[in-house]
């Protein structure tokens, strides 16, 4: 099984299908701040993912390289933008180009694809990707991180962000209602969340794969009471924890010679 590091990072989603738009909006600060640019006129368009999730996986990028980046259910390419106007080779990757072409945001090709499926054709291998507030909506979340480590290098690195369900919030809304955090009916009919994964489970996944565990983290901490979850972030570094942490962050690097053989029972 692969070794999980916890890193905090600074601090400082992405969509598959239109429905997943109406989740909570929030604004971030640039990828150009966090590698170093002056750049001042990044856009800073609304998004769909959690409070300062963007900036804490802005944290953890590798910096460019000239390889390909994906930006794996770009949605309308808000990160996507971001990425690009920070020196990545960054392609866009989604089911629906129309609202991506639409929105304006990005200028980087887009390439058409239901991430349920095997990833589509891209121009060649990828020496990164990013999966912002996806994984939740998959179908398969093992076969999905399959595909992208099949379409990474080795040493490629890709970025996981889902909610985390092993928060006290999360318990304790198992408790009382039988569903994980941001796994209730309205979240399921309104943003369409069907797979809840831990990092226990991503760690497992990884581990069948041939990718590693370098980094986890989380966006803010919730206090896990229900009148002020919603209104109150925690922001410090203790507070960004598997107990209070709202979204986990999880950065692979594929080696595959870390494969594990795996054996049904």
């Amino acid at each position: 099984m692969s070794s999980t590091a916890m890193v905090t990072a600074p601090p400082s989603g992405c969509v598959i299908s239109s429905v997943i738009r109406r989740e909570h909006q929030i604004s971030f600060t640039t990828l150009g701040q966090v590698h170093g640019r002056r750049d001042s006129e990044l856009i800073d368009p609304l998004h769909s993912a959690g409070p300062l999730t963007h900036e804490v996986v802005a944290s953890l990028l590798d910096p460019p390289d000239g390889g390909i980046v994906a930006d794996l259910g770009a949605g309308l390419g808000n990160f996507t933008a971001l990425l690009e106007q920070s020196g990545y080779n960054v392609i866009a990757v989604d089911i629906d180009e129309d609202d991506y072409r639409e929105a304006g945001h990005s200028s980087a090709p887009f390439v058409v694809a239901n991430l349920d499926q095997a990833l589509p054709e891209l121009p060649g291998p990828l020496t990164g990707a990013v999966a912002i507030e996806v994984i939740e909506h998959l179908e398969n979340p093992l076969h999905f991180l399959r595909s992208v480590a099949d379409g990474l290098v080795e040493g490629g690195w890709l970025i996981v962000t889902t909610p985390n369900v092993l928060s006290l919030s999360s318990r304790l809304e198992f408790l009382v209602r039988g569903d994980d955090f941001q796994f209730s009916d309205a979240d399921y009919r309104d943003n369409g969340h069907i797979s809840p994964v831990s990092g226990k489970q991503l760690d497992r996944i990884a581990s069948r794969v041939g990718l590693v565990i370098e980094a986890t983290t989380y966006n803010v901490g919730r206090i896990p009471l229900p009148q002020l979850r919603k209104r109150v972030l925690l922001r410090g570094d203790w507070a960004r924890s598997q107990l209070l942490g709202e979204a986990l962050i999880v950065k692979f690097r594929k080696r595959q010679d870390s494969a594990e053989p795996f054996t049904r029972g």
